[in-house]
């Protein structure tokens, strides 16, 4: 036991000494700060990281810390060139890193299909605990699915969307997450990119869409009214005007994730923010908003550049300002690249090739590329965290 203990406690300061040279040392170009990342490393969920100390205990609902400032955190993968899991120091470095950020709140993205046993739903109860103990809110997505991706259990897969099966299983892991963690949420966003898997599966359209209404009208009868409640969206999806606008009417707030040019031949290098935003207020109607993953690229293959990627994130977080009472969180995704195979498996996951121009805009999206260098981007990240602490 001792010796064990020990161990362990090396290898956090350890971890701790390789956390101060990487803030002090890290290499990049002169004027940047270094990038950190925490893990999702293939793990069931993942979580974000950003923006400004909370007080109370929960039942915040959504509002914010410090009137007109959203939150800011990001999608804390760790590095990874490998195969298989991150190693778990990488993973405890990233976090350590982040938190040293002065990132104060989370996004907990968590597929449907790993939260069918009590056992998963306490377990997530008790991360949920654990990170509103160190004084992070949290906003939880449950991705019923994932872009293209279907996020059912597989003893549910080939039944329709709007069966009563369908419906009565997710409607027992709402109300277990609603029971568990429900006073403890800044919002609720069911699923990710739900317009891409609408279009992307025109045939269960209907079905589908007819379970995303019947569910999100269910979790708001089950979370505490302080809870907002939204529907996850692409802005700008490959369908956005046909489905998403339709799917933006339901829930008591608005969630976005934001990726301009995504699936285009080459990116814009000229920033829409002001007016993206905009019709994001426009649609979300006094509603809360809610970003769940904003992200711009580097790759070269789109015509992308390391300093466009900052400077649109700079763009990004100038528009922001004068919009920040429209929007209480901005989830940035994610803080490293993919490296080759998490890359590959993203595209396998999505049913794509990975020539597809969306697959390599979103392999290149972090803010420090997959050996952990960092990129101009996160000085724009660091400054807008910063912007957005609570004092």
């Amino acid at each position: 036991m001792r010796s064990s203990l020990g161990s362990a406690l090396f290898g956090i300061a350890a971890l701790a000494a390789t956390f101060a040279g990487a803030c002090r040392t890290s290499p990049g170009p002169a004027g940047t700060v270094s990038s950190i990342s925490v893990g999702t490393g293939g793990a069931p969920s993942t979580s974000s990281v950003g923006g400004a100390v909370a007080t109370g205990t929960g039942g915040y609902g959504g509002e914010l810390v410090v009137p007109g400032v959203p939150l800011v955190g990001v999608e804390p993968n760790p590095r990874h060139t490998g195969s298989g899991e991150p190693p778990p120091s990488e993973v405890m470095l990233a976090e350590l890193m982040v938190l040293a950020a002065g990132v104060r709140s989370v996004t907990l993205d968590v597929p449907w299909r790993e939260l069918q046993t009590d056992v998963a739903l306490d377990a997530l109860a008790l991360r949920v605990g654990s990170l509103r103990a160190k004084g992070l809110r949290v906003v939880l997505v449950l991705d019923v699915v994932d872009g293209r991706v279907d996020g059912r259990p597989q003893d549910l897969a080939m039944t329709a969307w709007d069966a009563a099966a369908t419906g009565a299983a997710l409607d027992a892991v709402l109300a277990g997450l609603a029971t568990r963690i429900g006073t403890e949420l800044d919002a609720f966003v069911l699923g990710r990119d739900v317009d891409v898997y609408e279009a992307a599966h025109a045939e269960l359209a209907a079905s589908f869409a007819n379970r995303i209404a019947a569910a999100t009208s269910y979790a708001q009868s089950v979370f505490p009214p302080t809870v907002p409640v939204a529907v996850g969206l692409s802005f700008g999806g490959p369908a956005y005007d046909e489905i998403a606008t339709g799917l933006a009417n339901l829930g008591t707030a608005s969630a976005f994730r934001y990726a301009p040019g995504l699936g285009a031949a080459a990116v814009a290098k000229a920033s829409a923010a002001a007016k993206d935003l905009d019709a994001m207020i426009a649609l979300a109607a006094s509603r809360p908003i809610f970003l769940t993953g904003v992200r711009f690229t580097t790759d070269p293959s789109l015509g992308a550049t390391a300093d466009a990627q900052a400077q649109l994130f700079q763009a990004f977080f100038a528009a922001l300002e004068p919009r920040g009472a429209y929007v209480r969180t901005v989830n940035v995704a994610r803080l490293h690249d993919f490296g080759a195979e998490a890359c590959a498996l993203r595209a396998l996951e999505q049913g794509l090739p990975q020539s597809d121009p969306s697959v390599r805009f979103d392999c290149a999206s972090g803010l420090r590329d997959a050996s952990g260098e960092a990129k101009l981007s996160w000085q724009a990240f660091l400054k807008a965290a910063a912007a957005n602490s609570a004092p």
